[in-house]
């Protein structure tokens, strides 16, 4: 049977020199040598890091990327409970900024964690989304005049992340692949999750602040007329307008926890991109699982928030 080390001896022999037995014995002193080198070669060749991490980081952001759209869908309820609270011959709130800047809002958010999700390889990402993004630049200075030109700048960003997702899913890249990705797409996952944090929640929670105070100044001004004539109403009143503003803090701070949420998968996305050329399995999980922690409690709190 001929071995490995045979088939080298064999090929190292064809450039021995004829009539140089000096040459055999230098050859023969470096076989070892060479033999190591050629191992520990092919063991980094065909070595692959875990990258389980990366997966459960996109399994579990993915929760959050779906409860985004209650929160959007909550922005316009919002603003259109204020607006009953208004008193007469005030001015009502715009919530026509709401309704048109939702679906972009909404393309943005899924361009993000579907990219996310397309690096851990899940299965059943929607690859056609990019083409719902090519005007989103266009969507959201139609829908809100006073948008500023960097937030535009960032949400278009959105758009390549999208064309990732399809490359990802269609070509099956492999680790070098999905780190050359990261590599590329850093600037833009950071780009578009400070869109979402600073430019989509705030909207939101803006909308939240309006009703909390104008229902709050609603209450308080009827308990100040009526209170004395019927205090078992006013007690009435009282408990419900506590349960309220109760209900509105605790959907201001599940829009928190998703600001965060995108934070966490940006920071994230960031160590990956440091560690890209030296990713190792224990470091992965050392560097992601608080992540991970981190985007399963921000789901949790957005879900019961907005159930």
């Amino acid at each position: 049977m001929v071995t490995e080390t045979d088939s080298l001896n064999r090929n190292l022999d064809r450039f021995r020199l004829p009539n140089q037995a000096g040459t055999k014995c230098h050859f023969s002193h470096f076989r070892p040598v060479l033999l190591a080198v050629i191992f520990v070669a092919t063991l980094a060749l065909s070595s692959c890091v875990d990258l389980g991490e990366i997966t459960q980081l996109a399994s579990s952001s993915q929760a959050v990327g779906n409860s985004f759209k209650q929160i959007a869908d909550e922005a316009l309820n919002s603003c259109k409970t204020a607006n009953t609270f208004i008193p007469a011959g005030q001015p009502a709130l715009d919530c026509d900024t709401y309704a048109k800047t939702e679906p972009s809002l909404i393309k943005v958010n899924d361009a993000l964690f579907d990219y996310i999700s397309s690096l851990g390889k899940l299965a059943g990402a929607n690859t056609a989304k990019k083409d719902a993004l090519s005007k989103i630049s266009d969507d959201l200075k139609q829908a809100d005049k006073n948008i500023s030109q960097e937030n535009l700048d960032r949400a278009s960003k959105a758009g390549g992340l999208a064309d990732v997702v399809t490359d990802v899913i269609l070509s099956g890249y492999q680790q070098h692949k999905v780190a050359e990705i990261i590599r590329q797409q850093n600037d833009s996952v950071q780009a578009v999750a400070k869109f979402l944090a600073e430019y989509a929640a705030d909207k939101c929670e803006k909308a939240l602040a309006e009703e909390k105070l104008l229902q709050g100044n609603y209450f308080q001004n009827q308990l100040d007329k009526y209170s004395a004539q019927e205090p078992l109403a006013a007690y009435l009143l009282r408990a419900h307008a506590a349960d309220s503003a109760t209900s509105i803090d605790t959907k201001i701070q599940a829009v928190e926890k998703y600001k965060q949420a995108v934070a966490t998968v940006a920071g994230a996305h960031q160590k990956l991109f440091d560690q890209r050329n030296k990713w190792d399995t224990q470091q992965l999980v050392k560097d992601l699982g608080p992540e991970i922690q981190q985007l399963g409690d921000a789901a949790a709190s957005m879900i019961k928030a907005f159930k």
